[in-house]
């Protein structure tokens, strides 16, 4: 069984009902569909439905997707950091924290840590305060997507909605 559904006022897609009873896309010169009509079948036609202009909510709940992207993308696109770019991405920050750690236990510790700008050689005051650093640009950034996320609650309508961006 094949059906025509319209994909807008003046374009249509055919598709096929499959055993599982699952509708996929299918060919109008597809041998199964040819084959359907010269037996004298006619496909079904699924009318167009313009989508409904979406809800303050709903735009409220893709405007805080928005939102939660580009803090990510800022939270892990690196900081820089005494003229050295740190990686801050989830892994680096993981690895960050475990030397922080070692350096917490030994005030001996050093290290090298590999930057987007080449290699540094740390003492544990210097990668304390790269953590802590990094830390820092975190936290700002789950901060400021609160602050955001507070003022599209906050939005009446869809026009103060779209004011608010990362920027």
């Amino acid at each position: 069984m094949y059906r025509k559904r319209w994909t807008s006022e003046s374009e249509y897609e055919i598709e096929q009902l499959s055993a599982k009873g699952y509708w996929r896309a299918a060919s109008e010169e597809s041998a199964g569909y040819t084959a359907w009509i010269a037996s004298g079948n006619v496909p079904a036609e699924v009318p167009y439905v313009a989508p409904a202009e979406p809800s303050l909510e709903d735009l409220k709940v893709a405007k805080k997707a928005e939102l939660a992207a580009a803090r990510y993308a800022v939270e892990t696109g690196g900081v820089e950091i005494s003229g050295a770019i740190v990686l801050t991405d989830r892994e680096s920050q993981s690895m960050l924290i475990g030397a922080v750690l070692q350096a917490i236990q030994d005030s001996e510790y050093t290290c090298q840590w590999k930057t987007a700008s080449g290699w540094v050689s740390l003492d544990t005051t210097t990668l304390i305060a790269m953590g802590l650093a990094v830390r820092t640009h975190v936290q700002a950034c789950f901060d400021k997507e609160k602050t955001l996320c507070e003022a599209v609650d906050a939005a009446a309508n869809t026009a103060a909605l779209e004011l608010i961006a990362w920027e």
